[in-house]
């Protein structure tokens, strides 16, 4: 079995043993929210077959791939992957001066103003939000 069909089997399996509540269209619907902001958004994304959290950006419309698929500095991954998505009410940024270590860069991000726009928005989407972050589910 060649390593593409064993990846669709495995994604395949891991979706059906979750309740679906993000389909590729309300993703593409989700990221045109964003990008609708006007702010760059820092993000931590789980894909379904991986335990790994990888850092993720408000994709450009150049960065999807026939709609169904995105691609990231990290590599290329259909939006059904997309377990959840994190977005942190603040990122660090460590910083350093040769061997010196200097205050971090820190930025704070609006997620009572996301949350409200994803509430208008006119696709439901299934979403955690407390103090520190709000967590944006495809799959639970």
């Amino acid at each position: 079995m060649d390593e593409r069909k064993r990846h669709k089997d495995k994604l395949g399996q891991a979706a059906f043993d979750k309740t679906s509540f993000m389909s590729t269209a309300k993703w593409m619907h989700f990221f045109t929210i964003l990008r609708a902001t006007e702010v760059p958004c820092i993000a931590e994304v789980k894909l379904l077959l991986d335990d790994k959290l990888r850092s993720f950006s408000v994709p450009n419309e150049s960065d999807f791939i026939n709609d169904k698929y995105l691609e990231e500095y990290w590599g290329v991954f259909k939006l059904k992957e997309i377990e959840w998505i994190s977005i942190p009410a603040v990122v660090y940024w460590e910083r350093k001066n040769r061997d010196e270590t200097l205050s971090p860069k820190i930025k704070y991000q609006d997620l009572q103003g996301l949350k409200e726009l994803l509430d208008s928005s006119s696709k439901k989407m299934e979403y955690n939000i407390s103090e520190k972050e709000l967590i944006i589910f495809g799959y639970r």
